[in-house]
């Protein structure tokens, strides 16, 4: 996943995609790996669901529903982190991914 912020209006539910993949650009295979959230900008963003999609590709969605959408701040100041745990209890954290409500 880039940088740049998700556009969403409140009280809509935000749905995307992400894709783990190593320094060359290959998915990961996250069979065994957990997802949360590790730290956000407002407590809906813990209510988030974040289920594996398809393990071998490294695909992870993320769903936040519309009432917790709503609990949002208007502008580009949301943002949350995900935390992914591996089998071993290693865990690797994403940069701030950034929600922007309008």
């Amino acid at each position: 996943m880039d940088n740049s912020c998700i556009n969403s209006t409140l009280g809509s539910c935000i749905d995307f995609d992400i894709t783990y993949a190593d320094e060359s650009g290959t998915p990961e295979n996250i069979t065994d790996s957990t997802f949360d959230v590790y730290k956000a900008s407002k407590p809906a963003f813990y209510d988030a669901v974040i289920s594996i999609s398809d393990p071998l590709t490294g695909a992870v969605h993320f769903h936040l529903s519309p009432d917790n959408s709503a609990k949002l701040s208007s502008g580009n100041i949301n943002w949350f982190r995900i935390r992914r745990t591996m089998p071993d209890g290693c865990a690797q954290v994403s940069e701030q991914i950034w929600v922007n409500m309008v």
